[in-house]
């Protein structure tokens, strides 16, 4: 099911980057295109002709040219690797990197293209055990997941250190069929597809500090409008008053009270397809 599906791989400074050469391998050996981003710390370990020669595609290793007084043809290749592809995997993730992506740096190429990406991403960590049960890099791991993202979780055995435990990278099949699943249970078959979806409670003032209100979370309404989003649905989202992240190429509209959100509702109603009242 990875016939003419485009993989973007983002390759980080782990001793496992070697796993990955198969992983590119095993992709395009199921028909995927595969196009790979590496971070200046990976090419210490496998050289970017490797890739680019298993991959068959141009490696991108930095956002500038090497030489920037003679050229300038790597323009926006972030933004363009964001729009091309069906799902990026981060691997092998380490924690820093992990760190990176929860605080949303940029500060490389594989940082700006999670950013710009619309499509599901994917990190598989790897790193020593006592590094992956660090409560940092749990919490990191925490807030990838509340933003939608999937993580493979390593696997347990001999580390490079020498310890045992928790923080191996799966193996490159496990990789490959956990990329499979993730793009055929998010088909984006709502391409062009306009969905307008409430979530959350309404307050009504009594006073300027007293209101009447309810119980509702929220959760459901966000996990739809993020939901959609994947499935590639052009979505808004109006939400009563709630802590809750936005979901990632989500328009939210944020009310506070019923006639707020009738209103807000009633404005962008005619251009939905579909309106989804959770």
């Amino acid at each position: 099911m990875l016939a003419d599906k485009h993989i973007a791989l983002g390759i980080t400074g782990g001793i496992s980057v070697y796993k990955m050469c198969t992983v590119v391998r095993l992709l395009k050996k199921a028909g995927a295109h595969v196009r790979v981003i590496m971070t200046q710390s990976a090419t210490e370990f496998v050289s970017p002709l490797t890739f680019s020669t298993l991959s068959q595609e141009e490696v991108i290793v930095s956002l500038w040219p090497q030489n920037k007084h003679s050229s300038t043809s790597l323009g926006v290749k972030h933004i363009d690797i964001g729009l091309w592809a069906d799902v990026m995997l981060v691997a092998p993730a380490t924690a820093n990197t992990i760190a990176h992506l929860a605080y949303g740096y940029a500060e490389d190429v594989i940082g700006t293209t999670v950013l710009a990406l619309r499509c599901p991403l994917i990190v598989a960590p790897t790193m020593d055990i006592d590094m992956w049960e660090n409560e940092a890099t749990q919490d990191n791991l925490t807030t990838l997941q509340s933003r939608g993202h999937f993580i493979i979780p390593p696997e347990s055995g001999e580390l490079a250190s020498g310890l045992s435990g928790m923080g191996r990278l799966a193996e490159p099949e496990t990789i490959v069929r956990f990329i499979d699943d993730v793009i055929n249970k998010t088909p984006c078959d709502l391409k062009k597809k306009k969905i307008l979806i409430t979530a959350g409670p309404t307050h009504e003032p009594i006073d300027p500090v007293r209101f009447i209100g309810n119980r509702s979370s929220g959760k459901m309404g966000f996990a739809l409008a993020n939901a959609a989003a994947l499935r590639g649905a052009d979505v808004t989202l109006i939400s009563g008053p709630v802590s809750l992240a936005t979901p990632k190429n989500v328009k939210r509209i944020d009310v506070q009270t019923a006639e707020e959100m009738n209103k807000a509702v009633m404005a962008n109603a005619k251009k939905q397809d579909v309106i989804i009242m959770s």
